[in-house]
């Protein structure tokens, strides 16, 4: 027993020795990072990596976090991590996810940050630094969010969210919600207060597709588990966010999440309401409705964006400015050429004709003006040749994009007030008006694939009937359900094909 103390007692004086001296030891620093503080105290750290060859990685660390909130704030340093991405000085709107996403940039994945009791931290990874201008639009962001946020939402209120990446494969999202624990105010069990907003404690939850809005619910303290389907149209962050408002709410859990790839038509709310909860309902046994009560639309229907005009009256004398205001000029051009384009709509000819056995079918062809016949392959061809004209403007937009960094700093280079006045105000519009020609341009390529998918339709539809077949610029078809078929027919073996 003597000896077995003696031992315990040398290892806890070792202990005692080996933990004062780890506490007097200091960490070496690794010499291959460049450290040092700028005039504002902000410090940097700046390591290089050639693995992978020509990608960097930019974050911003602060040293508060979610500890710093009071019982009034819970949720904000969370919610204020969130707003980080819904526009800067710099980038407004959705303009950094965006062109972000331009650069191969996926936002969730390599575009994010956290929220933790002591630091928050953003990140941008995976940067091509061979782009020209990406390292200096990722140190602007970098700006923007440590200081420059819009925080526009007049609507924002403290609240609960969650987020994660759908990687863009899926188009629906079915998940069931439930209340797990009640939350009463306790000044309400104190006087005792049984009022139906006391004791049903209503949230509303959001659901957002890569910021649009898919769905909005009501929760409460006596709801049933609640499952609903939303569409989520292949986005890349999918969050879910509940309102908190100016009371806490009670504890809710969401479960048995399912994505899908089945395409989904479920209407969405045209826009964002506040909304009021409706406590006409039995609370025992009432699920969560839909706040908005206007009518519903696709996401293609959704409020339509205040369109701009771009024109440059002069030009500053800057080459950075001008460079990317005469960028955009160029680009508002093509995009305006393009829109309107040469291709011409064609219209469909029908004739009904009947075969042999008397069976009813049609003959279609696609005509233009002129009333001539056109291949579809053709007209395929023509589809294939103006998409891709219109994947390569886009790419020049997605060029002309990363002059914002340089043209902005250029800005600040000007002596004239004046001057920096009107090119400040032109420089901040450009990323709008790159937005609105990239849309525009979207919205042609998507018609061309809705037509090309039409064309395709027709075709595999098509059929040979008493030895006629249907060729490039006349397709034999079977009546239609909703066909409205007339009472005499030409004869199939006399149709000029």
């Amino acid at each position: 027993m003597k000896i077995r103390n003696a031992l315990i007692a040398m290892m806890l004086m070792v202990c005692g020795l080996a933990q004062a001296q780890m506490q007097n030891m200091t960490i070496p620093a690794d010499t291959a990072f460049r450290v040092g503080k700028l005039a504002n105290g902000l410090t940097y750290y700046i390591r290089y990596n050639n693995w992978p060859e020509h990608r960097a990685n930019f974050y911003i660390a602060q040293k508060v976090g979610s500890l710093e909130e009071d019982e009034s704030q819970r949720g904000l340093a969370h919610f204020l991590e969130h707003m980080a991405f819904n526009g800067s000085d710099n980038f407004k709107g959705n303009d950094l996810i965006e062109w972000c996403r331009s650069k191969g940039i996926e936002f969730g994945g390599d575009l994010n940050a956290y929220t933790a009791i002591d630091q928050t931290v953003y990140n941008i990874n995976n940067v091509n630094v061979e782009i020209p201008g990406a390292l200096d639009s990722c140190l602007l962001i970098l700006h923007d969010w440590s200081h420059d946020l819009l925080l526009e939402d007049k609507d924002s209120k403290q609240a609960s969210a969650a987020a994660f990446n759908p990687y863009g494969q899926y188009e629906s999202c079915t998940f069931t919600v439930a209340n797990k624990a009640e939350y009463v105010d306790a000044a309400d069990e104190i006087f005792n207060v049984r009022s139906e907003k006391a004791l049903k404690n209503p949230v509303k939850l959001n659901v957002f597709a890569d910021r649009v809005l898919v769905g909005e619910f009501w929760l409460d303290n006596k709801m049933e588990p609640l499952t609903v389907t939303v569409p989520i149209f292949k986005c890349h962050q999918l969050m879910f966010w509940m309102e908190c408002g100016d009371t806490r709410s009670g504890q809710y859990v969401f479960y048995d999440l399912k994505l899908s790839k089945a395409p989904c038509d479920i209407a969405i709310p045209t826009e964002y309401s506040s909304g009021n909860y409706d406590y006409s309902h039995n609370g025992a046994s009432e699920t969560a409705t839909e706040v908005n009560n206007n009518p519903k639309t696709s996401k293609k229907g959704k409020k339509a964006k205040q369109r701009v005009t771009w024109e440059v009256k002069n030009y500053s004398g800057d080459s950075a400015v001008d460079g990317y205001l005469k960028d955009i000029t160029e680009l508002w051009g093509k995009t305006s050429k393009y829109v309107e384009g040469d291709y011409e709509m064609p219209k469909i000819s029908e004739t009904w004709v009947q075969a042999k056995d008397s069976s009813v079918y049609k003959c279609l062809s696609f005509v233009n003006s002129r009333r001539q016949r056109l291949s579809i392959s053709s007209m395929i061809e023509t589809l294939e040749k103006r998409i891709n004209e219109g994947k390569n403007i886009q790419a020049s937009i997605s060029l002309a994009r990363l002059g914002v960094a340089s043209a902005t700093l250029g800005v600040a280079t000007l002596f004239s007030i004046d001057k920096t006045i009107y090119f400040s105000k032109k420089v901040k519009e450009g990323p709008k008006a790159l937005t609105q020609c990239e849309d525009d341009i979207s919205a042609c390529i998507s018609l061309a694939k809705a037509q090309i998918d039409a064309f395709n339709a027709y075709r595999s539809a098509a059929i040979e009937v008493d030895g006629k077949t249907s060729s490039d610029t006349v397709l034999i078809l079977r009546p239609e359900k909703d066909d409205n078929v007339p009472n005499t027919f030409e004869r199939l073996e006399y149709f000029n094909f």
